[in-house]
């Protein structure tokens, strides 16, 4: 498994020191993950956390140019990876459920199944948030609020698709790096030695694009995030980590390409 992040201290994202915005700040997270199948069995390929800087009590509008946020990706190298993975994810669900501003996943319980489905040791962080995540409106005492922004905004289709409903525009590659049957695809190149790095910054470079989306919608619904339609969320995530994916966000997120 491989790490990707944009923070100094990526396992306390939620510490004053830590943060790398410099001053004290209400981060709600969005998560998302992409799955491939191997030989039949489900492999999470990717895991990705954006920790989304929204006012305590307040809406604020968002612009493309201004919008920061730190995040942490983890990526499979092999399909025997899925341990790590979820622990990746446990890791960052058991400080969130109580530091963050917010949990925010598109259909969480879908992920959910399968994790639950592939762990072969105990995972406190998905395990509390999946059981807070069946009564979201009345959350325990302590317990961060949890937004589906599937659910909890009366939708059921993919995430792209409500992206495009909320006014979020991505380029056509961001986009296509989002949908299943492409992940499929890279999926096998991500396990080829010779194929493996382009194939990790096209599926880093989605993931993060969705896990960005989910805590913009997830701040929406709520009440804390507000933009105007045609928000270029393609021109945010390259801001923040065109280092990282020098070849997905060098003039490739315009949603006019």
């Amino acid at each position: 498994m491989r790490e990707l992040t944009s923070l100094l201290h990526p396992k306390t994202p939620f510490g004053a020191e830590q943060r790398p915005f410099g001053h004290k700040m209400h981060l709600l997270t969005g998560m998302a993950c992409q799955w491939a199948e191997v030989d039949g069995d489900p492999v999470l390929v990717t895991a990705g956390a954006v920790f989304m800087p929204v006012h305590r009590t307040k809406e604020r509008l968002i612009e493309p140019d201004v919008v920061q946020f730190g995040y942490r990706l983890a990526v499979s190298e092999q399909p025997g990876d899925n341990g790590a993975m979820l622990r990746f994810i446990d890791g960052i669900l058991v400080q969130a459920r109580r530091h963050s501003a917010g949990i925010a996943w598109h259909s969480f319980q879908d992920d959910l199944h399968v994790m639950l489905t592939l762990a072969t040791e105990r995972l406190p962080g998905i395990i509390g948030v999946g059981e807070a995540w069946q009564d979201r409106e009345h959350r325990e005492r302590g317990v961060v609020p949890m937004i589906d922004t599937a659910a909890d905004a009366h939708f059921d289709g993919l995430l792209p698709e409500a992206m495009g409903l909320q006014g979020l525009e991505v380029s056509a590659a961001l986009h296509t790096y989002q949908h299943p049957s492409t992940v499929q695809t890279i999926a096998m190149e991500l396990f080829a030695e010779e194929t493996r790095e382009r194939a990790v910054e096209e599926l880093g470079a989605g993931t993060l694009t969705s896990a960005a989306a989910v805590s913009l919608l997830g701040g929406k619904l709520l009440g804390r995030l507000t933009w105007d339609k045609g928000f270029d969320l393609g021109h945010v995530v390259d801001n923040v980590a065109w280092d990282r994916f020098p070849s997905i966000f060098t003039n490739n997120t315009s949603p006019s390409q």
